[in-house]
């Protein structure tokens, strides 16, 4: 009877200062537990960004905020 893990949604903003960090040689165990997560997640945030830039780091949609048009 496991339940699956739900996904979290983090901001493009925290994404970026994470893998910004991460280049800057941070300790990525106390950043984990100073941000409430896990490795795994800086590591693909941190192919997301090398890949495409801060635009591929898709953030956590805003609850009652306007969808953008054009």
């Amino acid at each position: 009877m496991g339940q699956e893990h739900s996904e979290r949604r983090f901001s493009r903003e925290l994404k970026l200062a994470t893998v910004q960090r991460m280049a800057m040689g941070v300790n990525l165990r106390k950043l984990s537990r100073e941000l409430g997560v896990s490795r795994k997640d800086f590591f693909q945030w941190q192919k997301q960004f090398g890949v495409g830039g801060s635009s591929a780091l898709r953030g956590a949609a805003v609850r009652g905020a306007p969808k953008r048009c054009g």
